[in-house]
């Protein structure tokens, strides 16, 4: 229903020529009610909102002025931070009155934490503190997007819902960047910061969906596929399967049309390792059956391929300058390190201090200098070694306690588990080809996945399975 309005206001404002972020707004609190009348949890709302607002790069920045010598960048307020911060904040209260039971898995929670505060704190050292300013609200946004779907995922049915809820929003992702590639045009969407020359124009550019960067949409799309996947041969209820098979086919459609190969290569490796996983783990089921539902998935790969198929040929036959222009952002990124590998150069501050290890950096369309493509070089270099090392700690210990989880536990959970420990590697191996740190609007797929595992994990101990 929240879809189905939102998609009613972008219709409106495109026939009434108004800016669409107008129309969002009012038109999401009118669903509010709606939803809470289909769902009938206040909880699920919550999560559910939360999921489909991580397909969608919106936000407003308080304070953003070009009004003078330089961009004044504002105080983010993102969709996802205020679904996040509602939902954390009901969460709480339900804890305070006894009706919720909450953990705050210090383990996974307090090295991220310390990242986060890292990332605050570097506002005394940075050389522009404004963008620490500007980045750290979305920082803060993955630390409670971890912890919040950590304590609201508990059962069968929460994944089922989950599950359901991710099948939907990389369906609508993958369904933009079709549209977008057909019609050869942004729909409209230029609200969403689109950067001049990403936008899908042409036989073979590149979609963006419902994001400024087709390799934004491949980032997103590469931790939530591996799922849809599993759970359209795997998925215990008819209607589950269904969904997850649709939404796996446009995902997958909107991952070819970013023409993102590092995204191909990391959903390839990362899906067939976890088949292999859940392959060996169900190897009671009748193999009959398990063909029988996962027929239509091979079948639809195969019709997928005709259509798609110039399109990857173009890409993986393109020039290789791309690549080779990232390796040249990899030397200054070290020297950065050498120089600040204890507190880093501050959040949100890369570019600003590129130009001090590197006389002629490449630069992005607008002339600013490009930082590296590689998240754990560039949280380094940002935020220190120390606070990568915390990242790194918090993530590998998710996802040992999710794989051990998602093992003691059969049904929709385990399936759950399983792609998100298989979504969680996919974005891992991209990431060593990508930009970002825990400020940028994509990372929140890391804390979202490592929340689902922990979720995962914490119903095993539940269930009284010993996932020590």
């Amino acid at each position: 229903m929240v879809l189905a309005a939102l998609a009613v206001g972008w219709v409106a404002a495109v026939a009434g020529s108004l800016e669409l972020k107008w129309v969002l707004v009012p038109l999401g609190v009118l669903a509010l009610p709606v939803g809470y009348a289909v769902v009938g949890s206040a909880r699920r709302l919550f999560l559910g909102l939360l999921v489909l607002s991580l397909c969608v790069q919106v936000d407003v920045n308080l304070g953003w002025s070009q009004g003078f010598t330089y961009l004044r960048l504002g105080v983010p307020i993102t969709l996802t931070g205020m679904v996040v911060l509602a939902g954390s904040v009901w969460l709480l209260w339900r804890g305070w009155k006894g009706g919720e039971g909450l953990e705050f898995f210090p383990g996974v929670v307090g090295p991220y934490g310390a990242a986060v505060l890292l990332a605050g704190l570097s506002v005394f050292w940075a050389r522009v503190p404004e963008r620490v300013v500007h980045g750290l609200p979305m920082a803060v946004e993955g630390l409670l997007v971890l912890w919040f779907v950590a304590n609201t995922v508990r059962s069968e049915e929460d994944a089922r819902f989950v599950g359901g809820a991710m099948a939907v929003a990389v369906a609508v992702s993958g369904g933009f960047a079709l549209a977008q590639f057909w019609t050869g045009s942004s729909l409209g969407l230029t609200f969403l910061g689109e950067e001049k020359g990403w936008a899908a124009a042409g036989e073979y550019a590149r979609a963006t969906g419902l994001w400024n960067n087709p390799n934004n949409l491949a980032f997103f799309l590469t931790g939530w596929i591996p799922f849809l996947l599993f759970g359209a041969i795997w998925g215990r209820k008819g209607w589950l399967r269904g969904l997850c098979l649709g939404g796996f086919l446009l995902g997958l459609v909107g991952l070819v049309l970013t023409q993102s190969r590092g995204g191909w290569v990391s959903v390839v490796v990362s899906s067939g390792l976890g088949l292999v996983l859940l392959g060996r783990r169900r190897a009671g089921e009748e193999a009959r059956r398990v063909f029988k539902r996962a027929l239509p998935v091979m079948v639809s790969l195969v019709v997928l391929a005709v259509p798609l198929l110039p399109v990857v040929v173009y890409r993986v036959g393109q020039d290789l300058g791309s690549l080779k222009g990232r390796e040249q952002l990899i030397g200054p990124a070290f020297r950065m390190i050498g120089s600040h590998p204890i507190l880093g150069v501050g959040l949100d501050n890369y570019r600003q201090m590129v130009g001090w290890y590197d006389d002629n950096p490449p630069t992005r369309p607008d002339g600013s200098p490009e930082a590296v493509h590689n998240i754990y070089l560039h949280t380094a270099a940002e935020l220190g070694v120390p606070a990568l090392l915390c990242l790194l700690f918090a993530v590998g210990l998710a996802m040992r306690r999710g794989y051990v989880g998602a093992g003691r536990l059969g049904g929709d959970l385990g399936i759950l588990g399983m792609g998100a420990l298989a979504g969680l590697v996919a974005v891992l191996l991209h990431g060593m080809g990508e930009l970002g740190t825990i400020w940028h609007p994509k990372f929140r797929s890391i804390p979202y996945l490592c929340g689902v595992l922990l979720a995962v994990w914490q119903a095993a101990r539940g269930s009284g399975e010993n996932t020590c």
